[in-house]
């Protein structure tokens, strides 16, 4: 719900003073595209620390090494902790991203070429374990 015309956002402002958005229900579906805030909120991480986005990223750099956001991870986290340790050893420590943020197929972006249906993949930040029976 918008509290002022669309566009007139200023950098460093409150993003609250522009625009309202209701938190989504516990058991309702958030799109990977569409609410990566509502989505890290879900998360157990979130609930039980003082994350915000920028604990993992700095919105004046292009980031794209998944280890490097592991190491955030571990800043909470022990590698011999994960379930997979015992098997990977300390090679998981570079990619807790893929299994705990994996990229997810966007049910709100669809676009077609050529008749195809096509979805980018977004990474979700729920951040929790993921195995192919939980993926929404």
């Amino acid at each position: 719900m918008e509290k002022v015309p669309a566009f007139s956002y200023v950098p460093g402002k409150p993003l609250g003073d522009y625009i309202q958005r209701g938190a989504p229900g516990p058991d309702e579906v958030v799109d990977v595209h569409g609410n990566q805030v509502a989505l890290l909120e879900r998360s157990r991480c979130f609930q039980s620390s003082n994350m915000t986005c920028s604990t993992c990223h700095n919105v004046h750099l292009p980031q794209r090494n998944a280890a490097a956001f592991s190491r955030s991870c571990q800043t909470c986290h022990k590698v011999e902790s994960c379930g997979l340790f015992h098997k990977l050893g300390h090679r998981i420590a570079e990619n807790c991203i893929d299994c705990h943020m994996p990229k997810l197929t966007s049910k709100s972006v669809v676009s077609t070429n050529e008749g195809r249906k096509l979805q980018p993949q977004v990474r979700t930040h729920w951040l929790r374990v993921y195995t192919e029976g939980n993926n929404p």
